[in-house]
């Protein structure tokens, strides 16, 4: 993910809050890889804004104990990207959450590769919008869908795939 003339956020050690960066510029890369978020937000990572941000790395880490029911699990994410068109996700690991990963509005999402999604009660990734992109490398375990898309406002575009 290296690419000069990006502006770089580093979120470095043990993360207890939630990290919410809904107005990231355009081209910034938020570096998790040295990162590793035990928070009980029910949304650990929020980040969007602009165009072509992305996300790299570290480790998402729920504290929901196997009893907690469905309907609250449901109401959990690893991570929601919001207004972020050509979103790229790379080399993070979700474990515990209801979704890992949810691509919240139209055209949000371009690539995304977590390295691990695991015990995610629900969805692998949420994609409601139909957003289009590429999922590669991925290991997704213990998911209740690897991937939903259960539309609910209208689309721009339902003819929008992934791959």
């Amino acid at each position: 993910m290296p690419q000069p003339g990006r502006a770089t956020t580093t979120l470095s050690g043990t993360q207890t809050s939630a990290f919410d960066n809904t107005g990231l510029a355009a081209d910034t890369k938020v570096d998790a890889s040295t990162a590793q978020f035990q928070t009980a937000a029910d949304v650990a990572i929020r980040v969007g804004g602009n165009p072509r941000a992305c996300y790299h790395g570290g480790q998402v880490l729920g504290q929901s104990p196997p009893s907690t029911p469905w309907s609250t699990m449901h109401d959990r994410y690893g991570m929601v990207v919001r207004d972020a068109g050509l979103f790229q996700l790379e080399g993070v690991e979700f474990f515990d959450y209801g979704d890992g990963v949810s691509m919240d509005a139209q055209g949000d999402a371009n690539g995304v590769s977590p390295r691990a999604l695991k015990y995610s009660r629900d969805d692998c990734v949420e994609n409601d919008f139909l957003n289009s992109g590429t999922i590669d490398s991925s290991f997704f375990d213990g998911c209740y869908d690897g991937m939903s898309s259960e539309e609910y406002a209208s689309v721009l575009d339902a003819a929008r795939t992934w791959s």
